[in-house]
């Protein structure tokens, strides 16, 4: 196709939210150990560096209300226990998303 630009017919980069907040008991597979990611996040991360895709991984709940958030394209839980309160992980609870019907 001569003429067209190279990258006219390339999909957008996506990205995937990685949520795995921790309300009840804390499973070692999503325990940040010594600030490095967790095993959840580190093999999601992997998938979207072999598959193309940008991978964020959080344990905030507020990344529900930020405006970034409809930038996802899709949006994995790993999560335990009541989600609307500060949790064993000292991360803050995603009350703002309850309250507005997203949860």
């Amino acid at each position: 196709m001569a003429g067209l630009p190279t990258n006219i017919f390339a999909a957008e980069k996506k990205s995937v939210l990685v949520f795995t907040k921790s309300s009840g008991f804390e499973h070692d597979v999503v325990k940040r150990v010594d600030g490095k990611p967790s095993i959840v996040e580190q093999a999601i991360t992997s998938l979207g560096s072999k598959h193309g895709f940008d991978v964020t991984a959080t344990k905030d709940g507020r990344v529900f209300d930020s405006r970034d958030f409809r930038n996802y394209a899709a949006v994995l839980f790993f999560t335990t226990g009541d989600l609307t309160t500060v949790g064993t992980d000292k991360e803050p609870s995603n009350v703002g998303a309850r309250q507005a019907g997203r949860c």
